[in-house]
């Protein structure tokens, strides 16, 4: 722990927080989802070779993705974009101080359910002869069936941060306790397996992550745990941020992070030359809240849901 600092009290006429950033809307990232999308579009063509099927992938991740963007846009995320991963995949990104579970597993079952809804109906209806293996355009409508049922089913599997794993994550485990810091564990453990074993070593990113971010955790449980002892309140909003409280936590982070003590300098009282950047650290500290109202018999519903988008397909594609 470094040697700590002696900064003025803020608790009687603070200075004003250092103000946030303006939000932004999904308005403002369609040039970058869009420049993120050829990047993906090259890199695959590039990997497979075979425009029809990246293009049938392509139109798999954007059902799934604009599934996640609407639920995320209708319970009131912001700065939500969309972006895509060259020869990995696609996310949807926003913020949302408050969280409830309903609202988790809405966001999270609307990306693979709309697709994996579409394969099982396209899979029926060639089998009874109402649509054809060939649809307009000469599109392989068994491969998109096929894409449809794998992609969003192996995106349901319980393993982090698939959106299986995020939903058994935040909806049957405590997001804060040791089950859940084991259950990534064994995420990032499973992962690299595969990445190693089947040598797609690219899939080394997703193990790499969850380690770094259990690392993250760990290093600052400290800071954590000496805002709370300081009594300040960290479940608000930043805008709900009491003047005071910003220095008191800014005081915090720069007594314990080296990187923060770099950016402030000599300037322990007043704003630094970088403060927007400790600005984001300080709103960092703000926790979400993740507002535990599912019921039990809700979340066995939400099991049944889950294991029943899984199976039925499957079934429907076996049998």
């Amino acid at each position: 722990m470094t040697e700590r600092l002696e900064i003025q009290s803020f608790e009687q006429n603070p200075i004003p927080k250092y103000p946030a950033p303006e939000p932004t809307d999904s308005s403002s990232s369609p040039g970058r989802s869009l420049l993120s999308l050829l990047f993906y579009l090259f890199a695959g063509y590039w990997l497979l070779g075979d425009l029809e099927n990246l293009l049938l992938i392509t139109f798999v991740l954007l059902l799934h993705e604009g599934g996640h963007f609407l639920a995320m846009r209708q319970v009131g995320y912001r700065d939500l974009g969309v972006f895509f991963l060259p020869l990995l995949g696609a996310y949807v990104s926003g913020t949302k101080r408050v969280v409830t579970q309903r609202e988790s597993a809405i966001v999270l079952l609307a990306g693979p359910l709309p697709g994996m809804l579409l394969g099982a109906s396209l899979y029926l209806l060639m089998q009874k002869g109402i649509l054809p293996a060939t649809g307009p355009m000469d599109i392989n409508l068994r491969n998109l069936t096929l894409f449809l049922v794998v992609l969003n089913g192996l995106n349901l599997l319980p393993v982090y941060p698939l959106d299986g794993g995020q939903l058994l994550n935040r909806i049957f485990l405590d997001e804060e306790g040791w089950a859940s810091k084991l259950f990534v564990l064994l995420s990032a453990a499973f992962m690299g397996y595969l990445a190693i074993n089947y040598r797609l070593y690219l899939l080394l990113i997703f193990p790499i992550g969850l380690l770094f971010r259990l690392w993250k955790i760990h290093v600052n449980s400290q800071i954590e745990k000496r805002i709370e002892q300081s009594g300040i309140k960290t479940e608000v909003d930043y805008d709900a941020l009491p003047d005071a409280d910003y220095w008191r936590i800014r005081k915090i982070l720069i007594e314990e992070n080296k990187s923060i003590q770099a950016l402030a300098g000599e300037h322990l009282e007043d704003y630094a030359p970088a403060e927007a950047q400790i600005q984001q650290a300080v709103e960092g500290q703000l926790h979400r809240t993740l507002v535990q109202d599912l019921s039990v018999f809700a979340k066995i519903g939400i099991l049944f849901l889950w294991v029943a988008s899984v199976v039925f397909p499957l079934w429907i594609w076996l049998g």
